[in-house]
């Protein structure tokens, strides 16, 4: 049976830190899988042409430093 509403919404109030979802994906409400298509193989050849590059909120920058 589905969970009701209103218990949805008192979760919401849990706390988390950094990148840790479990407490959402132990109850079904998110998923995640393999994307079809790769950021870093559609963002290679832009960056080899760029003078410059902006990274927005990635973190630290090691994924944009790789490319």
């Amino acid at each position: 049976m589905d969970k009701p509403f209103q218990d949805y919404l008192l979760s919401a109030n849990q706390e988390f830190s950094g990148w840790d979802f479990s407490y959402i994906t132990g109850t079904g409400r998110m998923g995640s899988q393999l994307l079809s298509w790769s950021y870093g193989s559609m963002a290679v050849p832009l960056v080899r042409k760029a003078n410059s590059l902006l990274d927005m909120g990635t973190g630290g920058g090691e994924f944009l430093a790789k490319l």
